[in-house]
């Protein structure tokens, strides 16, 4: 790949030996003085031209510029699709040359530049003929900054992200993976990268510029919150999708009373219980069909099933909130741990988890339920799977979980599983207390 100078080389020669060209200039990321540069930034110049035709009817100037791999003409494809265009005003050639060198060169008439030169902020004059190009500001990255909301576009932004949410589950409904992932990816999504960058600049201040899409969102999150958001991406199922949106409605949940609290807006939770009830409706009446996904467990999980509450005497299974369970490195929020666990899946809900831990001669098992789903046979299923896991990673040992007399339906739905119980009764101090318990193995 060319180097900087040897590409502004090129540049510089053809304007300097085309008449046509009066002026040029550059725009995008490698006129911003706060972006990281490296060799894939791409060459964003304009040519200030007398004559637009020459450039677009004889294309033999490309070659003083470099070996096309592949190009694109963005104006004569949007004029092929009835957009309404004036190619003789300016138009635009995206590069990429056979060294991946890439310039996206846009052609306009004197004219136009005299009128809309500067308007972006990340500008560099390069050659002015004849004074065409009037004094800016040093170029920067201003226009690009995220600014603070006004409660009405906060509001607006709240409103797009749920209710489009209900297009998506329609779409899950009828089996429509295409429209389901657009709705997804290209409508509700966005609204929670645009939170997500008013949420960093409150913490890092309205002038930082976070790029297209949010692409500069690493560099600013803590790490929780953008594993939490990574959470929010899908693969291409119906499963994943299901699983994608209920962590971006944690997230985004999340991150909207966040700024509301700091912006002194108010937050409609309103829309975020509807639109939950109305996806437990649809996975409910339109199940998937088919085996569980399973998945290690993501942050939108973990802060899911410390939400889970059991009733009765169940409730001593009960989790505290996820912070507290991160402060301590508890069970799954220990990160040397987490490897260890995983979420089944089904219809899009979080039905179950299970710890499958390696110890010297045996693998210890254990297992947890959404509550309301207990006595809906998705332990012995969930048991199976984790079987197959255990005998995949740990062949040659043999499974064993610990169970509380007491609970006579655990009890037999590992039996059902093809746990047996070995010996007798022992008293035993666990994370959530003393008990009796049940040794139950598995070969």
């Amino acid at each position: 790949m060319r180097n900087e100078q040897q590409v502004f080389d090129a540049i510089f020669h053809m304007i300097s030996d085309c008449d046509n060209i009066r002026a040029a200039y550059m725009n995008g990321s490698r006129a911003n003085p706060n972006a990281a540069k490296d060799e894939l930034h791409d060459y964003d110049i304009a040519f200030s031209v007398k004559d637009i035709k020459p450039f677009v009817n004889d294309r033999s100037w490309l070659e003083r510029l470099g070996e096309v791999a592949i190009m694109q003409e963005p104006d004569r494809i949007d004029k092929a699709l009835g957009e309404n265009v004036d190619i003789d005003k300016s138009y635009t050639f995206l590069i990429l040359f056979k060294d991946w060198v890439r310039i996206d060169l846009h052609i306009e008439l004197t004219d136009i530049t005299k009128l809309t030169y500067g308007s972006d902020s990340l500008t560099i004059p390069l050659i002015d003929k004849d004074g065409i190009l009037k004094p800016i500001a040093s170029s920067s990255d201003a226009t690009y900054r995220v600014k603070a909301p006004t409660e009405e576009l906060y509001s607006g932004c709240c409103n797009e992200f749920f209710w489009c949410l209900n297009n998506m589950a329609k779409g899950i409904a009828r089996k429509q993976l295409p429209y389901a992932m657009f709705m997804y990816n290209s409508i509700v999504h966005p609204m929670l990268i645009k939170l997500m960058c008013w949420r960093c600049s409150m913490e890092h201040g309205f002038d930082i510029s976070l790029g297209i899409s949010g692409k500069y969102l690493e560099k600013y999150l803590p790490d929780k919150e953008f594993d939490m958001l990574k959470a929010t991406y899908p693969s291409g199922s119906y499963d994943e999708l299901w699983r994608a949106a209920d962590a971006a409605i944690t997230l985004f949940s999340y991150e909207a009373k966040l700024v509301a609290g700091r912006l002194g807006f108010e937050y409609n939770e309103a829309w975020e219980n509807a639109i939950k009830d109305y996806m437990a409706y649809i996975k409910a009446h339109y199940p998937l069909k088919g085996g569980m996904l399973v998945r290690n467990l993501t942050e939108a999980d973990k802060i899911e099933i410390c939400s889970w509450r059991y009733p009765g005497e169940y409730s001593i299974y009960n989790l505290p909130p996820y912070e507290e369970m991160a402060k301590s490195k508890r069970g799954f929020a220990d990160p040397c741990k987490a490897k260890n666990y995983y979420g089944f899946i089904d219809s899009g809900v979080l039905v179950g988890f299970v710890n499958i831990l390696e110890e010297e001669k045996e693998v210890f098992i254990g297992i947890g339920i959404k509550p309301e789903l207990c006595d809906k046979h998705y332990g012995r299923r969930i048991l199976d799977e984790a079987y197959k896991i255990s005998k995949k990673l740990y062949p040659g040992k043999p499974l064993y979980l610990e169970v509380r007399t007491w609970n006579k339906r655990a009890v037999k739905c590992y039996q059902s599983a093809g746990y047996t119980t070995d010996g007798e009764p022992y008293e035993l101090t666990t994370s959530i207390g003393r008990g009796e318990f049940y040794r139950m193995v598995k070969k």
